[in-house]
């Protein structure tokens, strides 16, 4: 009687531990889990990544940052790509046609992108640098897709192969080949014909 004695000390003592283990557990997970909702409810975040959207299954646009936080608010669902503190680690996104080739290449500090309305927002010296070889830079770009337009709000330069242009307010299809801006100076190589 003495050894059952033991062994039920010995199995009661393990079970109060055990369940003593559990609910400090489930308390400090507990705590945890309220914790996160208060902070950021809808909210994930990783580093080093590579985000690709894809239109029928072809690759329309990748994002590649150091760091990307994304947001699923009851109203909206956005995602936000920024830069590390070094110059060279910065936000690229490649952007592709709907046959899948290469249409031009952005470079910003913060890029968000709006999965509601498919506007991508890059700012923080921006480059945007066409396959056709033209180069956009300005402190803010806003590309959407629905439009297929191109908007630069502020300061921006605009050089080709012929034009080394200068102005405010940039407005122009998304292959940069038809544009509008106001308070324009540069230069422009002029073409004559015989």
């Amino acid at each position: 009687m003495s050894r059952r004695r033991i062994i039920g000390l010995q199995a009661g003592t393990m079970l109060f531990v055990l369940s003593l283990s559990i609910a400090a557990c489930t308390q400090s997970a507990s705590q945890f889990s309220d914790q996160l909702t208060e902070v950021a409810p809808g909210y994930q975040e990783s580093w080093r990544v590579e985000f690709r959207v894809t239109e029928r299954g072809v690759i329309r646009m990748v994002l590649a940052a150091p760091y990307m936080v994304r947001y699923d608010e009851p109203d909206s669902l956005y995602t936000r790509f920024s830069a590390s503190d070094s110059v060279a680690d910065r936000v690229v996104v490649t952007f592709y046609d709907s046959l899948g080739a290469l249409t031009g290449t952005l470079t910003a500090n913060v890029v968000l992108l709006d999965e509601a309305s498919y506007k991508v927002i890059a700012s923080g010296d921006v480059i945007l640098a066409s396959e056709t070889g033209r180069r956009l830079e300005s402190e803010r770009i806003i590309w959407d897709d629905a439009s297929k337009q191109i908007e630069a709000p502020g300061f921006l330069s605009l050089t080709t192969e012929d034009e080394n242009i200068r102005g405010y307010r940039l407005r122009a299809d998304e292959d940069l080949d038809s544009w509008e801006i106001e308070r324009v100076t540069g230069t422009v190589a002029v073409r004559t014909t015989q």
